[in-house]
């Protein structure tokens, strides 16, 4: 039924016409699929980068928190230091 329309309207308008609207309403239904499809790697990415910057953020504590160790291992050592410094000077007073 369909094609037969389609003669009917090339034969009324001529082919180039016809074929001019076929190729318009293929491109558009080929552009929503494809749209479509697009639209679906969007959203997947977007909540692939909300994870990535979810990760990021945790990293950042992370760091944060070694840097606070390292500066609390740091004066401890200093204080060992001046322990030993201290003991080391008692024992030779003692002597």
């Amino acid at each position: 039924m369909m094609w037969e329309e389609v003669f009917n309207m090339a034969i009324n308008y001529g082919l180039i016409p016809v074929l001019f609207v076929a190729l318009m309403v293929w491109i558009l239904r080929d552009t929503k699929a494809r749209e479509t499809k697009y639209q679906a790697m969007v959203d997947t990415l977007h909540s692939s980068l909300i994870v990535v910057a979810d990760i990021q953020r945790a990293i950042q504590e992370i760091a944060s928190a070694l840097t606070g160790m390292n500066k609390d291992i740091t004066e401890i050592k200093i204080l060992n230091e001046t322990r030993r410094r201290k003991k080391e000077k008692e024992k030779i007073e003692n002597e």
